[in-house]
């Protein structure tokens, strides 16, 4: 399983430190990052994903789990596509079957 965010209680079950001042701007910019916007989710929706991909006859190698990291895997790998699309005839060239050394033929 290939998870996005979910909400738990990471951030509040933790012990804190005091706070050092010299990050105060990167705290309140987080804090608003996760106030806006967040694409977290529930854990209840990882769980039955995850009770799906048990009792499937055929479960997938990977399972992507929400939409964001659906997204982000699917561009990154259309990228990935591309590129080797364009450059298949340098790898291809680079492959020529020969005999192993020592196992020439007489």
């Amino acid at each position: 399983m290939q998870p996005g965010g979910y909400w738990t209680d990471l951030y509040t079950s933790s012990t804190a430190t005091t706070p050092n001042p010299v990050y105060d701007a990167l705290r309140t910019d987080l804090a608003q990052q996760w106030a806006e916007g967040s694409v977290d989710s529930e854990p209840r929706l990882a769980a039955e994903a995850l009770t799906t991909l048990v009792d499937s006859d055929d479960p997938p190698v990977r399972l992507l789990l929400g939409s964001m990291v659906y997204d982000v895997a699917f561009d990154i790998s259309r990228r990935r596509m591309e590129t080797w699309a364009a450059w298949e005839q340098v790898s291809r060239a680079a492959e020529k079957a020969v005999p192993a050394p020592g196992f020439e033929r007489a």
